[in-house]
């Protein structure tokens, strides 16, 4: 939780969290104090989310709702965040218009998305495999 608070503006913002999945972002942000809602088009992880979020003092509101084309009105938000979302969007530029045009003025947009220590040792790895290889092959 400590990483993301400094991210984020002082305590009781209103925070979206899209693609939320089983809602991690959105607890954790709710956690650190603020006002949050996730958006997720799976009705199976929303509900998972909403088990998490029981059990939570500042529950977020998970609700159905597109990724790339947020039920937010407009300037009526604090923060949007994802997290392993840009994959999944067929027009990401039009994503980030529909989630800039939700923040309020000095709103921030917070975009997690990348590889896992596990995951970048396993692509050096094979990296290194190629190379053994290659080398064996010559």
């Amino acid at each position: 939780m400590g990483v993301l608070q400094p991210l984020l503006p002082p305590a009781r913002a209103d925070v979206v969290d899209l693609g939320t999945g089983q809602g991690f972002v959105a607890l954790v942000m709710a956690a650190l104090g603020h006002r949050v809602r996730g958006f997720d088009l799976a009705q199976g992880q929303l509900e998972r989310a909403r088990e998490y979020a029981a059990a939570s003092t500042n529950p977020p509101v998970f609700a159905l709702g597109d990724a790339a084309a947020p039920p937010l009105e407009p300037e009526s938000v604090d923060v949007v965040a994802n997290r392993d979302v840009l994959w999944t969007l067929l027009n990401p530029g039009q994503a980030f218009a529909n989630w800039r045009a939700a923040l309020r003025p000095g709103g921030r947009l917070l975009v997690f998305h990348g590889a896992t220590l596990s995951s970048t040792k396993r692509a050096s790895s094979m990296r290194r495999s190629r190379a053994s290889e290659r080398s064996s092959n010559s």
